[in-house]
């Protein structure tokens, strides 16, 4: 599959992929992702959590 290789190009190492969508009017595609990893840091006070502090527009 062509679209496996791009993503596994695109995406961080510890994201996996759960759906695209393409948006043809606007020339866009949304990658919607989650981690592999269980736990991650609280940038603001250090402590392990599993909330999502951050999305990216790219």
């Amino acid at each position: 599959m062509p679209e496996s290789k791009l993503t596994q190009f695109l995406l961080l190492p510890k994201l996996k992929l759960v759906d695209m969508n393409s948006i043809t009017r606007h020339k866009v595609v949304v990658f919607h992702c989650e981690t592999t990893t269980g736990a991650d840091f609280c940038p603001h006070c250090g402590l392990e959590t599993k909330t999502v502090h951050d999305t990216r527009v790219v």
